[in-house]
């Protein structure tokens, strides 16, 4: 049997797979391989109540006839009035939210507009909650949404807590089932209280928020291929290496620089900077949390070199490279900057646990920039935030070229040592 062919439309022909459990539109029906179990279906939103239909044809082109025509009679009957179902499986709300934040057959000024990644996100959680109680020998086929209680809600979260040990992580996790339960009560008026809304989880207890000198070289001293390996899965057993040749020059430049991930992994060697006039070298920086949450591109913040920075960038070829565009983290790798990125965060993970012998990790690699921060408060005092933009960026940017501007606030302060600061952690 042939796989249903399925393009972009608007008439709401999706497909939909019996054993999966899902309905797909054109872009996600390529994670379903159940050929034999695929059907076309007209999926058509009144009052934000989704309507689905079947439809027997299997070919693409008589199928979006139909829709298109199950469709128009549906928008036609405007003097019915629809009454949204009482009574819908926890599956059905599943999937109801999951076409919702689809988008699919929105209102325009409704539209969210959710990257793909989101979506899988979302999608993810929703299923993790629904097998988790499918391996409870709970009925989930036939348990209807409003039916959720406490006890659905303990077997979900004492899965979170036995295989997520990061609070944020577990937050993450009870953010999309409250979004989901709130979807339920809100758009398809089901009365029922939202069961996940008493869930707290214990607050982290970090050891420290910035490393030593000692601490930091004993992290480094760590990471080997071979100390990388870790044995994961309960089940089935899989050993994974965690391990990447970038990850000490990745964990050198954080610290150092104090950026955030995904300005770390996206630094040149074009952004390293050398100013003739004071004989010095500096790193213009684009914020990018600024940008992301302001939606303006804003002026580039200014990284002090110290000496043990211009070491490194010595090191990985300064003289070489200064001007172009190749990347100081991984330049020659094919992987992606997120995927670099990701890999720092895990590697960190693994190799600070081996480094301070703890089962619950001390550090984190926001750490390092919490440690930069620190020993630059040491050395700029208040006027951190001219170098930093942590704090009121936007309007400190707007007239940033003063008599006190960064390059000028770098040069006066004569103490290059990063680690040599007047009251060392």
């Amino acid at each position: 049997m042939t796989k249903l062919k399925l393009k972009k439309n608007e008439f709401g022909l999706r497909v939909n797979c019996g054993k999966c459990n899902r309905t797909f539109n054109h872009e996600s029906i390529v994670n379903c391989k159940c050929l034999n179990r695929q059907k076309y279906v007209s999926v058509v939103y009144m009052n934000n109540v989704k309507r689905t239909k079947t439809i027997e044809s299997r070919n693409f082109e008589e199928a979006l006839t139909a829709a298109i025509i199950i469709k128009k009679q549906t928008k036609e009957k405007t003097t019915v009035t629809y009454k949204k179902s009482t009574h819908y499986t926890v599956i059905e709300a599943a999937n109801n939210f999951y076409h919702f934040k689809q988008d699919i057959d929105i209102p325009s000024h409704l539209k969210q507009n959710l990257s793909q990644q989101y979506l899988k996100e979302i999608e993810f959680n929703i299923s993790l909650f629904l097998n988790v109680l499918r391996n409870k020998k709970i009925k989930i086929d036939s348990l209807k949404i409003e039916d959720l209680n406490d006890n659905h809600v303990g077997f979900w979260f004492d899965y979170i807590v036995h295989n997520y040990e990061r609070e944020g992580t577990r937050k993450n996790h009870l953010r999309h089932m409250n979004s989901w339960i709130n979807y339920v009560i809100n758009e398809l008026e089901i009365k029922m209280k939202n069961p996940f809304k008493r869930v707290k989880f214990s607050k982290d207890e970090t050891i420290n928020k910035a490393m030593t000198k000692a601490e930091f070289n004993r992290l480094l001293g760590v990471i080997s291929l071979e100390s990388g390996k870790k044995s994961i899965g309960r089940e089935k057993k899989v050993i994974r290496n965690y391990y990447r040749d970038y990850l000490k020059v990745g964990f050198q430049l954080a610290i150092y620089t104090g950026c955030r991930r995904s300005e770390l992994v996206n630094l040149k060697w074009s952004d390293v900077k050398f100013n003739s006039k004071f004989k010095m070298y500096y790193i213009e920086v684009s914020n990018n949390k600024v940008e992301r949450i302001t939606k303006n591109q804003t002026n580039k913040r200014i990284v002090d070199v110290s000496d043990d920075l211009k070491r490194l960038l010595i090191d990985l070829g300064l003289k070489d490279n200064q001007g172009t565009d190749n990347y100081l983290i991984s330049p020659v790798k094919k992987s992606s900057r997120k995927t670099i990125g990701i890999n720092l965060t895990k590697g960190f993970h693994h190799f600070s646990e081996i480094a301070f012998d703890c089962q619950k990790k001390s550090f984190q690699f926001k750490d390092l920039r919490k440690t930069h921060m620190t020993r630059l408060y040491e050395k700029y005092g208040e006027n951190i935030v001219r170098l930093h933009g942590h704090s009121n960026m936007t309007t400190l940017w707007q007239s940033y070229i003063d008599s006190n501007d960064p390059i000028n606030l770098i040069s006066q302060n004569k103490n290059k040592n990063f680690w040599d600061v007047k009251n060392p952690l």
